[in-house]
């Protein structure tokens, strides 16, 4: 990078440039350094090397506008290496600018890390017909591409032959619009995502993955969502919560998904799940309800909170949310959460996961209707020590 300057003069004569790797190789010190700790010198050397870095920076971006106008459309791929660990990155902004100058992806079939902040750049300019997976990374908590894309207005109604697409929200500034549609309330301190509601749902008719992970808050899917995925054969849905109380727990209405193979449900979304919704997934393999794999112990809610509800409005079909109206309300006349039958006919079920409050009542004549299975894992470990295990046969 400190020699860009002297290809600026040169950048006609790359007719044929179509991809520049950019070696950020200045050696700049942490950003957080203490410059009251520094003497006159290493002060002015170090304003110096920030100063040479921004300006290169801003060559890097002449570079690419030139070689446009000279040689419009060839250049197309740039990528950018830090030639040691304490070699800074390219700044976000630069790197969006930069893509922006480069023509759009080429009819892609994936979209992940490698080309993310490409298309954020030309998302309106991409053609996304043939796109089949849109995975950003899950390793990389609170990278701007991924509220920049989920900020964008709408695309995915482009994505016709979309098969898979995995999000994860871990940074508290995303602001998502409900455009394709996700809703979230406009706050820097988001404690609840909540994606859809009854009267929107999702024209996605090869989507055949669901992948939803939010950390540090609360998930709120309404499964009316996927009512015209009728490919859809897997979803997990994941939160972190893990205590609450029974009364706040709000269920939606059954979801009719006949042909989903594999539901993995934590968290939130577990403990909203409306039972009847197993009496139609008679495809169903894998099934997985609680916070099974948590190094920390379950959460069951106190028995006695079972009981009382149990009491309570014995003539209620449950505690269901439907359209837009929610009951969060406790006290004695709370509606009953609906009835676990435990009489599903799962013919197909290989595997069986269940912890929490699941695991606490789960009964045991279940699998009658699972001549299938193969694994059932029953963590009957409780966060509060408690509880007693009880079966039922």
């Amino acid at each position: 990078m400190p020699d860009i300057g002297r290809y600026l003069p040169l950048v006609r004569r790359f007719k044929a440039l179509s991809c520049v790797i950019f070696v950020l190789d200045r050696e700049l010190g942490d950003d957080d350094v203490d410059l009251e700790e520094l003497t006159p010198r290493q002060r002015t050397v170090l304003n110096q090397l920030r100063e040479g870095h921004a300006r290169n920076l801003d060559q890097m971006l002449v570079f690419a506008q030139e070689h446009r106008q000279h040689h419009p459309g060839v250049l197309q791929r740039v990528e950018f290496l830090r030639s040691t660990s304490n070699s800074p990155e390219c700044p976000k902004q630069y790197e969006l600018q930069l893509h922006r100058l480069l023509p759009p992806l080429i009819d892609p079939v994936y979209i992940y890390l490698d080309n993310l902040t490409r298309f954020v750049a030309k998302v309106k300019e991409t053609n996304l017909s043939v796109v089949k997976v849109i995975e950003p990374s899950r390793y990389r908590s609170g990278d701007w591409d991924l509220s920049r894309l989920l900020a964008e207005t709408s695309f995915l109604h482009r994505c016709r032959s979309l098969e898979k697409i995995v999000l994860s929200f871990v940074n508290k500034d995303v602001k998502i619009e409900a455009y394709w549609p996700l809703d979230v309330l406009d706050s820097q301190d988001i404690s609840e995502l909540a994606i859809g509601n009854s009267n929107l749902y999702w024209d996605l008719l090869l989507l055949s993955t669901l992948d939803v992970q939010c950390r540090r808050r609360r998930l709120r899917f309404y499964p009316d969502l996927l009512f015209r995925c009728r490919q859809l054969n897997s979803i997990a849905l994941h939160d972190d919560r893990r205590d609450y109380s029974l009364h706040e727990v709000i269920h939606y209405q059954p979801f009719d998904l006949p042909q989903v193979g594999h539901l993995d449900l934590q968290g939130t979304p577990a403990i909203s799940l409306h039972p009847d919704s197993l009496k139609t997934t008679t495809q169903l393999t894998r099934l997985s309800l609680g916070k099974s794999c948590s190094p920390e112990q379950p959460f069951i809610p106190p028995v006695e909170r079972f009981d009382e509800l149990d009491q309570d409005g014995e003539t209620n079909n449950g505690d269901v949310m439907d359209n837009n109206t929610t009951t969060t309300s406790p006290g004695p006349s709370s509606p009953r959460r609906p009835i676990w039958t435990w009489d599903w006919d799962l013919p197909e079920l290989v595997s069986l996961k269940f912890a929490s409050k699941f695991a606490f009542q789960f009964q045991f004549r279940m699998l009658h209707r699972t001549p299938s299975l193969m694994f059932l894992s029953i963590i009957l470990k409780s966060e509060l020590g408690l509880h007693k295990g009880r079966i039922t046969l």
